[in-house]
């Protein structure tokens, strides 16, 4: 079965300065969850809050292609959205509260 992991946690202070590989600070894991992709849009958890309201960095790792939409209340549909491949994990800033909604892709 599909699963579409989605992690959130602090941005690595590399990243802020500029690194060009977004990292998640190893220690600052606040939350993980899998959600299984259907035909219909699968909304995660809210992004955390972070120290100083800062950013947060939002990992989707997926062995599905899917489609993602992000935002307060996101809903994800087929064929619009951030196409994230299968097998190849992506990074997203987020701001606290955000949520990632997925679906099936092609």
């Amino acid at each position: 079965m599909a699963a579409v992991s989605i992690a959130f946690g602090n941005i690595s202070d590399a990243s802020r300065k500029g690194d060009p590989v977004p990292m998640l600070e190893a220690d600052s894991l606040v939350y993980e969850a899998n959600i299984t992709p259907s035909g219909a849009s699968q909304q995660s958890a809210a992004a955390p809050g972070s120290a100083g309201g800062q950013r947060i960095i939002c990992r989707i790792a997926t062995d599905t292609t899917i489609y993602a939409a992000f935002g307060s209340n996101p809903t994800a549909a087929a064929g619009s959205g951030m196409l994230i491949l299968a097998n190849i994990p992506e990074y997203v800033a987020m701001k606290p509260g955000d949520k990632v909604a997925v679906i099936n892709g092609p």
